[in-house]
């Protein structure tokens, strides 16, 4: 019976974990808070397990317990105000754990009083502290209503006698040519050197959609969402993405999927055979750990929050610059690869957070919380007011050359290292935030090289949107009949995933 008093704790541990997922769900999903959430449920049982011994009451524990969890998750976010005043901070922190929550265990052991309607009442509270997000998540999860048809080709004695590898390559924000050029001043971009290594460049090229939850969905099904999902939510459209129908269609034909971490777990295609991470840089307590995207913007609201940001190993923003090198630099190895090898690879870069300098140096601003979106949340609502302008421009093109020499290289190395010409995808979601007069075009204008051989590329041209790429390469190389879509635009954003306004 003295059990069911540990369930007030657990609800106080896991209540903020939930609070802090709901308000991201845009990056993360429940998985991505599965770890988060089993490690504070158990550490709130441990301490509450603890504490009866000394307390000598179930509630007193659940009581001390409780406001254990409490302080975790709120004594940065309340002592940060105090920043401003040398040591405050510090001297608030240990009176909070050292001496506040030790007198309410001490007043708590001592009292004789009847603690059942205080108890009760607590437990309310903790209990809509966990069902309101839960709520949230609930009405983003609800099923999907229409899947996308599967892919079904002619017979495969009609099918290249050896299959190419496929290399899809996802740049994030990285913007078209002639657009980088007039409001970055950047006068070479990356198409112009993909095309010296053979490369179609698409160079009047738009994305289908401004986000990146919509448009590499629709990217790997090859069609517009509003076909497949009446009232999409995000976590429909991560569905979406992660049953494609253009890789199941491609696993069918005996392709081996291999997936590259991307630090946004709603591009990290599950289902993979072979899910690649660099070598965890971080090592706590003498063991080697790998805190998720979803850890590292969680842990700020914990005491935890200073020490991650005074040690540079610790910092998520030098793991984000390590992932992106390790995948650049790795992924030609598998062109060796006897077997048909589909690879996907969705870099976080050149959006922000901006993290190389145009020479590679570290730029990133390690003090600041990590976020992948600090210039804008909406991409006509800045969270910054006045943050997008000249340095936004500078970081943004210093960060899109060096990207631009990193990846020309592993494109490079790819076509060398293979023994047949495979198919290439470089593209990305959207572009940047941007100048363009028109603020509703702005991240519209897109990177779109294909790497099509024996004669796919004359099946391209300037104006194609992603939405057709697989389309081409699924009809020219697998036999299917996939005729091309007209290439539209539709304007949308994150907070109102089911709202779409094509754009002339």
């Amino acid at each position: 019976m003295r059990a069911l008093y540990a369930f007030q704790p657990v609800l106080f541990a896991v209540a903020q974990v939930l609070a802090y997922l709901v308000a991201n769900l845009d990056s993360f999903d429940l998985a991505s808070a599965a770890r988060s959430l089993t490690i504070s449920a158990c550490s709130a049982l441990i301490l509450w397990a603890l504490l009866l011994w000394p307390l000598r009451d179930a509630r007193k524990s659940a009581f001390v317990t409780s406001l254990a969890a409490v302080l975790f998750w709120s004594s940065s976010s309340v002592l940060s105000e105090l920043s401003a005043v040398p040591l405050l901070g510090t001297a608030m922190n240990g009176l909070l754990w050292f001496v506040v929550l030790p007198l309410v265990a001490v007043l708590l052991a001592r009292t004789r009083r009847n603690l059942t309607t205080l108890y009760r009442v607590s437990t309310v509270a903790g209990l809509g502290g966990v069902l309101v997000p839960l709520t949230s998540l609930a009405l983003d999860e609800y099923p999907m209503p229409l899947m996308p048809p599967e892919i079904t080709g002619n017979a495969s004695s009609e099918l290249p006698k050896q299959l190419p590898d496929i290399y899809i390559i996802v740049l994030d924000a990285y913007g078209r040519d002639d657009e980088l050029k007039e409001y970055f001043g950047l006068d070479e971009g990356l198409g112009s050197r993909l095309r010296e290594l053979g490369f179609y460049v698409a160079h009047q090229s738009s994305s289908n959609y401004p986000t990146t939850v919509h448009s590499i969905p629709s990217f790997l099904n090859a069609g517009y969402i509003q076909k497949f999902l009446s009232r999409p939510t995000t976590d429909q459209l991560t569905e979406l993405l992660h049953k494609s129908r253009i890789v199941a269609a491609l696993k069918r034909r005996g392709y081996r999927l291999i997936v590259y971490a991307s630090g946004y777990p709603r591009t990290e295609l599950r289902g993979a055979d072979e899910f690649i991470e660099p070598p965890a840089p971080q090592e706590i307590l003498g063991v080697k750990l790998r805190l998720s995207t979803f850890e590292h913007g969680l842990l700020p609201w914990s005491p935890f929050d200073s020490w991650i940001r005074s040690d540079p190993k610790l910092s998520p923003y030098t793991e984000h610059r390590e992932r992106i090198l390790h995948a650049l630099a790795d992924i030609s190895r598998h062109a060796t690869n006897p077997n048909p090898t589909l690879v996907f690879l969705h870099v976080l870069s050149p959006h922000e957070p901006f993290v190389f300098g145009e020479d590679g140096r570290d730029v990133s601003r390690k003090r600041l919380e990590y976020k992948l979106n600090r210039i804008y949340r909406d991409p006509e609502q800045p969270t910054e007011p006045g943050s997008v302008g000249p340095e936004y421009a500078r970081r943004y093109r210093a960060q899109a050359l060096y990207l631009a020499e990193r990846v020309t290289a592993a494109a490079r190395d790819i076509l060398r290292r293979s023994p047949e010409p495979p198919i290439i995808l470089i593209l990305s979601d959207h572009g940047p935030y941007g100048f363009s007069p028109n603020i509703r075009l702005a991240r519209f204008a897109i990177l779109h090289a294909l790497f099509l051989p024996d004669g796919g590329d004359k099946l391209l041209y300037p104006t194609i949107s992603p939405v057709n790429s697989l389309r081409v390469v699924m009809s020219r190389y697998f036999g299917t009949e996939m005729p091309l879509l007209p290439d539209k635009r539709f304007r949308t954003n994150y907070a109102k995933a089911h709202l779409f306004e094509e754009i002339d």
